[in-house]
């Protein structure tokens, strides 16, 4: 009988033990743009914010599987398409199967489908009335509404959206705050998070640093980062 009691007191003390010390891995997949690549205001591949939630993960010891299906010149349409024929990395990775095994997924996309390959001087030149333009935003939320649905058949843990700051003049910001509207309505009625970018562009002399392009410097792609960790950690 004593001998009965201690083994359940020992099992029961390495359950305790394995529950407090036990961190579940995270499965993480990435998907989108430029933005998702981690291009900087020289339009070179560097280090962005999936990079950094990557290293995040590893300083913890909490990273499972990652994997990264963004590309660029992405846009709503091409993400749709890789899910719907099921993009596959090499035989044992695929997509449909890396959003069912994730537990976070991040989407970054929209950029492409708003403004195409428009230089931020030129977007207003060529968008002469906000009519044009509103149009292709509500063009694109429509997609984006699609997109997320079809990635939630899959993907059943965490899935963040990042959404729209403003690489223009104070003139044009009306276009990021009509873009994140209706981008948050689309993720509020999707329950998923929703990251607006304008909210963290104060400083845009360390967010962006040239005004011929539209991807943020590693400083940007860092606050990115954090805001991603800051609902992951709620």
């Amino acid at each position: 009988m004593k001998k009965m009691i201690i083994y359940v007191l020992i099992m029961f003390s390495i359950y305790i033990i394995y529950n407090v010390t036990y961190q579940k891995k995270i499965n993480y997949v990435a998907l989108g743009d430029e933005l998702s690549l981690g291009v900087n205001p020289y339009n070179a591949i560097d280090y962005g914010y999936t990079d950094y939630l990557v290293s995040y993960f590893e300083q913890k010891k909490i990273l499972g599987e990652y994997s990264n299906y963004s590309n660029r010149n992405y846009k709503i349409d091409n993400i749709l398409f890789d899910i719907d024929n099921n993009t596959k990395k090499d035989n044992t990775h695929n997509l449909k199967k890396e959003l069912r095994e994730s537990d976070l997924v991040t989407l970054s996309v929209g950029l492409n489908d708003i403004y195409g390959n428009y230089e931020p001087v030129n977007i207003l030149v060529n968008y002469k009335d906000m009519i044009t333009l509103k149009k292709k935003i509500i063009n694109a939320t429509k997609k984006m509404d699609e997109l997320l649905k079809k990635i939630k058949k899959y993907a059943k843990g965490k899935i963040i959206v990042i959404g729209f700051y403003s690489p223009f003049n104070c003139e044009s910001d009306e276009i990021t705050d009509y873009i994140n509207t209706e981008y948050e309505k689309i993720c509020n009625n999707n329950e998923v998070d929703f990251i607006k970018l304008s909210d963290i562009n104060n400083n845009k002399s360390s967010f962006l640093n040239n005004s011929k392009t539209i991807y943020p410097t590693t400083i940007g792609y860092k606050k990115i980062c954090n805001e991603i960790i800051n609902i992951i950690e709620k």
